[in-house]
């Protein structure tokens, strides 16, 4: 049977982080020999997370390096957590491994599967002494929860004589040996309860008095009781939706009016601005014109007073000129008696 590598990008896996020297760490999420992670081997820590596509049990690694002329990596550990952290100290770390000198994928089978979604790998040593260090593929493998379920409880086709009684062993024996199965269980119990909306309470009664007829038929099988319950899971899903999409009508109504009455006051609040800005500026448009009409008339009053002075000063040049243009004919004239005298 083909397994699901829950790193792949076609189911939905992504690179969160990984050592700053390297370069294409997205290739080795997909199996392509003439793609890789490109990394330096002198590189003083050599690691890369990925966030698988499901939470999973993981049970197998396998890595590869097609590339020749490159160091093959030799020892690395694995490690897993529930959440995404960049510090390595919150990783569960699953074990270190041993890798063989080959260009061939490599196998590694946990004996102790792990539950995770992000998965660390760092890479301790290589094999080889070449400038490059990179890695081709790498893929991760494992069973989600309904898988596990699945493996221990086998669907029948021939009818059991009470329901109740294998889905009360199941979940007492799954709610000890693992959470994940205890969450699971927990789940499909609530799907026989259908939630109570003002948007379908009479959709939602209905659903009830079915799902509490089902508990009462004891002829029925387990795969058909399980159907019936995701059938029941699926209607409140649906209702829920249903609800949903109403409350976000309802919101965003209220919504609209909010912004309409946010509108009209910051229009109203605008208004006004300008209404006192443009007051404001008339006031000081006229204590302007009366500064400029004061200064215009002080300019003017002494413009006219310079001219007055220079008017005199003038006058005053003429009678100095005429008394001297005097001085000098009365000096000729004393001077030409004083020679006809002799």
């Amino acid at each position: 049977k083909e397994r699901i590598n829950f790193a792949s990008s076609t189911c939905g896996a992504k690179i969160l982080a990984s050592n700053p020297e390297s370069k294409g760490a997205s290739s080795i999420l997909f199996e392509n020999k003439d793609s890789y992670m490109l990394s330096k081997c002198s590189a003083s820590s050599k690691y890369v997370v990925i966030e698988l596509c499901e939470d999973i049990n993981v049970d197998t690694i396998v890595l590869a390096n097609y590339e020749y002329f490159s160091s093959m990596f030799k020892t690395f550990t694995v490690s897993v957590a529930e959440s995404y952290s960049s510090d390595p100290n919150h990783y569960t770390l699953l074990r270190q491994f041993t890798a063989q000198n080959t260009r061939s994928p490599q196998y590694f089978a946990l004996s102790c599967p792990v539950w995770g979604r992000y998965i660390r790998f760092e890479f301790l040593s290589y094999w080889g002494n070449e400038y490059y260090c990179p890695i081709s593929y790498i893929g991760v493998y494992g069973k989600t929860v309904l898988d596990q379920f699945r493996s221990r409880n086998p669907l029948s086709p021939s009818p059991t004589p009470s329901v109740a009684s294998p889905v009360a062993a199941v979940d007492s024996h799954d709610a000890a040996a693992d959470p994940h199965m205890q969450l699971l269980d927990t789940r499909t119990d609530r799907a026989i309860h259908p939630i109570d909306t003002p948007a379908a309470g009479s959709a939602g009664k209905s659903t009830l008095a079915d799902t509490q007829g089902l508990n009462n038929d004891a002829d029925e099988p387990i795969h058909v009781h399980m159907m019936k319950r995701l059938l029941s899971l699926e209607t409140n899903y649906n209702l829920t939706t249903e609800y949903l999409e109403q409350q976000s009508k309802t919101l965003q109504i209220a919504f609209n009016n909010i912004e309409k009455k946010q509108r009209e006051k910051l229009t109203s609040f605008l208004a006004n601005l300008n209404e006192t800005v443009r007051d404001q500026l008339q006031g000081l448009r006229l204590e302007y014109l009366q500064m400029w009409q004061m200064a215009f008339s002080e300019i003017s009053a002494q413009n006219y007073k310079t001219k007055m002075d220079t008017s005199v000063i003038s006058q005053e040049l003429v009678f100095q000129k005429r008394l001297i243009v005097l001085q000098s004919m009365f000096l000729v004239i004393l001077t030409g008696v004083i020679m006809i005298t002799r």
